[in-house]
């Protein structure tokens, strides 16, 4: 059960981390300063495809 409690843990961290980076590349590429709605959008998109 720890590693599961681990795996689950690592996997929220990942998600999060690849939330952070798309919302930094798309800020980057469409040259725009993102709202906080745009940021959680496009993180609740990256965790669905992750998912």
């Amino acid at each position: 059960e720890a590693a599961a409690l681990e795996h689950d843990r690592q996997m929220q961290n990942l998600k999060r981390e690849l939330g952070r980076l798309v919302i930094d590349t798309t800020a980057k590429v469409t040259g725009k300063v993102l709202t906080p709605d745009d940021q959680k959008r496009l993180q609740e998109e990256a965790a669905r495809q992750v998912a």
